[in-house]
């Protein structure tokens, strides 16, 4: 995986722990990553001290199945969304 070195926006993501959770019943658990001394307009750097801000868990769709893709991509988008409150980061997909 490569890093987001964009102080602004979110990369999109993958469905890979969406399907996972759906396939097991097991919630996700959101982690946003913040960079409180960042210089704002500048690439975020190695380094540079960091906080991480856990979320609430969410939960897949009672009834949803890996092979139901509309069910995956919705679970993914709302872990995404709830990410990005956490981090501060626009999710723009």
């Amino acid at each position: 995986a490569k890093m987001n070195r964009d102080p602004e926006r979110m990369r999109k993501g993958q469905t890979g722990a969406a399907r996972v959770s759906i396939a097991t019943g097991a919630p996700l658990l959101p982690a946003g990553i913040r960079f409180p001394g960042h210089t704002p307009g500048t690439p975020i750097q190695d380094r540079e001290p960091f906080e991480i801000e856990i979320g609430d868990p969410v939960f897949p769709d009672p009834g949803a199945t890996i092979r139901d893709s509309e069910a995956v991509n919705a679970l993914h988008r709302r872990m995404m969304e709830q990410i990005s409150l956490l981090c501060g980061k626009r999710w723009d997909f």
